[in-house]
Formats: C-alpha cells, structure tokens, sequence
C-alpha cells in the first residue's frame, strides 16, 4: 500500500470517527429535549464535602433542594421556584417543595420551617402563620433537650384540578424522620398530608380553603 493510500484510509478512518461521535451527541442531546418536552423536569444532584459537612443538592424543574447532613443534626432547606402555569407536573413539584420545607423543623430553628416559607402562601395563610408563630413563642417556652423532625415527600396525588378558578387539591404521602435528644437515634413513619394551592397574583401558593387562615383547611397532616 503506497503512501497516498495509507494517507486515505487514516483520513476515511477520523472522518467516520468524527461521524459517530457526532452522531451520538446529537442522540443524546435530543434524548435530553424530549425528557424536558415530555416529562417536564430535569434533575440535577452535586454533592460537597466541607469541614466535616456533607450537602447534597437536587434541581428538579428550577426546585432546589440541599440537604445538609452534620455529625449532629441533619437540616434540610428549600428553595421554591414559584410557578405561573396550572400544569399538573409544575403544581405537584410545587407542593413537594413546600411540603418538605414546612414539615422540616426542630425546636431549635426558631419557626424557620414556617417563616421561610411565607412567600409561598396567600394573605391569609400569612396571617395564620404571623398569629402562630407569635403564640408559640409566648406560651411556650424554649426547650433544651433537642427535637425535630425531617420530612421527605413521597408522593404527590394531583387529586383535582381546576384552570379556570387556578386551584389543584394534593394528597401528599411523606415519610417523616423524628429526632429526640440523641441525633443518632430516629423513628421514621409514613404520614399522608391533605393540600390546596390556588394561583394569586399570579402563582400558585398555598392557602386556607375557609378563608380564615386555619392551617387545617389548607395543608393539614392526617394522623
């Protein structure tokens, strides 16, 4: 073989490299735009370790979720993409947020779990969380030996949903994790929670069906 043919076949050889590799790319990026179209969501994880600290971060569908995890305590923290659609995947990533943040907490947080999330409810689930949070913090007094508890939702049922009056009810199954005292000792339950978001000022938000900022007619936990 003379050298002009050898010079041929490399060459014939790395353009039909570069073919497949190209060919595969496209594969796969649009495997990925499908997911997107389709599914509605992308999932993003990354996990770091910092002095002693593990955090774990998921995306999914613009809804962060970190989990920080200590050698004492395990925190767990949400950041709520609010959403404008009534798109049943949207709401359901939505309530799963809201559901994990506000059932997550310990009496050490100083009603962080509630306050956090105040952006994510109506006026008067707003109103129903101010008069909370100040009545607990009167009657109550601050405990020393440590609680908390950290919830992980499931599943979320879309039960209903209406576009037309911007309102989705959830069935929402958790499984909730329990701390006293000693951190390293935990007792988890599955516990399935009744909601309602309706759309205000054009997001949803979780609210109080009656009205009157009652937690029980927007988010209750069934025991």
């Amino acid at each position: 073989m003379n050298a002009n043919a050898k010079f041929g076949l490399i060459l014939g050889i790395i353009l039909l490299i570069l073919i497949i590799g190209g060919g595969l790319l496209g594969f796969a990026y649009f495997q990925q735009e499908t997911a997107k179209k389709y599914l509605g969501f992308i999932f993003t994880d990354t996990t770091t370790i910092e002095n002693g600290k593990t955090t774990e971060t998921t995306t999914v569908s613009g809804v962060t979720s970190t989990t920080t995890t200590s050698g004492e305590t395990e925190v767990a923290t949400e950041e709520i993409a609010s959403t404008t659609t009534t798109s049943g995947g949207d709401v359901q990533s939505f309530a799963r947020s809201f559901t994990e943040r506000f059932g997550s907490f310990s009496n050490q947080n100083d009603f962080e779990n509630i306050l956090d999330v105040k952006i994510y409810m109506t006026k008067d689930m707003k109103k129903w969380a101010d008069e909370y949070v100040e009545k607990e913090k009167k009657d109550k007094p601050k405990e020393v030996t440590y609680y908390g508890i950290t919830t992980k939702v499931i599943n979320v049922d879309l039960v209903n949903i209406d576009e037309k009056k911007g309102q989705a009810d959830m069935k929402i199954t958790t499984q909730r994790k329990e701390t006293k005292g000693d951190p390293s000792v935990t007792e988890t339950e599955e516990q399935e929670a009744q909601a309602v978001f309706v759309e205000e000022d054009g997001n949803f938000r979780n609210y109080a069906a009656d009205g009157a900022g009652r937690m029980g007619q927007s988010f209750s936990w069934k025991l």
